[in-house]
């Protein structure tokens, strides 16, 4: 799943894309085919490159990285490739809380957070805004 998630959103920002509500309620997986989809597009932001940026909410609140929805509210530009990034990064993270913590060794257990936990980055060069 994590894989058509992360290659469903790189397809959609080398589309022009960027989703702007990446979270669990816009996913959908079928399990006959293994197949995980991103639907509603309500918000999504057509961008050249991740570099264009854009002034205004959009999304859903809790699954936008820290900080940004304050910078948002106070009219300051974000980059919208980057902040589809951070919840992308929350849900790797929940699916993996969710099925492999009790299967993993803790070894693998830190080895697999690192991935979502470098999405998550809170340095001020990966931060959206």
């Amino acid at each position: 799943m994590s894989h058509d998630l992360a290659n469903g959103l790189q397809f959609l920002h080398d589309s022009g894309i960027a989703h702007m509500d990446i979270k669990p309620r816009n996913l959908v997986y079928d399990p006959k085919t293994l197949v995980l989809q991103i639907i509603d597009f309500n918000a999504i932001v057509w961008v050249k490159n991740s570099d264009k940026v854009i002034r205004g909410r959009r999304g859903t609140t809790d699954w936008m990285a820290p900080g940004l929805y304050i910078e948002v509210e106070r009219g300051k530009a974000f980059k919208p490739i980057l902040a589809d990034r951070y919840p992308c990064g929350l849900v790797f993270q929940r699916m993996l809380l969710a099925e492999i913590r009790e299967l993993a060794t803790e070894e693998h257990w830190t080895e697999m957070r690192s991935f979502p936990c470098a999405l998550m980055n809170d340095e001020p060069e990966s931060d959206p805004a």
